[in-house]
């Protein structure tokens, strides 16, 4: 695709730029007092994430309609944006807090099916069926080497379960792993 391609290619010169390479000559711009300035590198910076974000919708710039919302995708600023906590979350209240970084007017949410999917995949979690024939995900013995472990509750009703949590190494380990867990949708 020509438009895919040519996005490809200045996104090149940007990249070489923004780390101080003449794209044309492959010189250092050290001397153009324009070109070395860091807010200048800062703007080719912003502008290749841009492009990266252009790139993952297939170099697609055309007019999205109203109610259409693109694909949840995690950018590298967006990925440092995330809070990571120091106590131990549970799945959703980390995909909240991930969602948060994104602009949820243009963007799908991400939802915590698609990571504990992927870590059902990769075997952090594996599916049981309880007493009452309901399945559940559950931990691993794998899930323990990347902060996942489950904690017994009891509900309002009495009813006793367990519930996974993510430590903030797993956090993390996720947070790092976005970019495969989106390709598993």
């Amino acid at each position: 695709m020509k438009k895919y391609d040519d996005i490809l290619h200045v996104k090149n010169y940007i990249d070489q730029l923004a780390n101080g390479i003449n794209p044309i000559t492959g010189s250092s711009t050290e001397n153009d007092t324009i070109l070395s300035n860091s807010r200048i590198r800062k703007c080719f910076l912003d502008t290749s994430e841009i492009l990266d974000l252009v790139l993952s919708y297939g170099g697609n710039l055309s007019k999205k309609s109203k109610n259409k919302k693109y694909d949840f995708f995690l950018s590298d600023e967006e990925k440092s944006k995330v809070e990571i906590t120091k106590e131990s979350i549970n799945i959703s209240t980390l995909t909240d807090t991930i969602n948060e970084v994104i602009d949820t007017n243009y963007m799908k949410k991400l939802r915590a099916s698609v990571i504990t999917a992927w870590l059902q995949k990769e075997g952090y979690l594996k599916v049981v069926e309880n007493e009452d024939g309901k399945m559940f995900k559950v931990v691993t013995e794998k899930a323990d080497s990347i902060g996942i472990f489950s904690e017994p509750k009891v509900s309002k009703f009495g009813s006793k379960y367990e519930v996974n949590l993510y430590t903030e190494r797993a956090q993390l380990f996720i947070i790092e792993n976005i970019d495969k867990i989106l390709n598993l949708r």
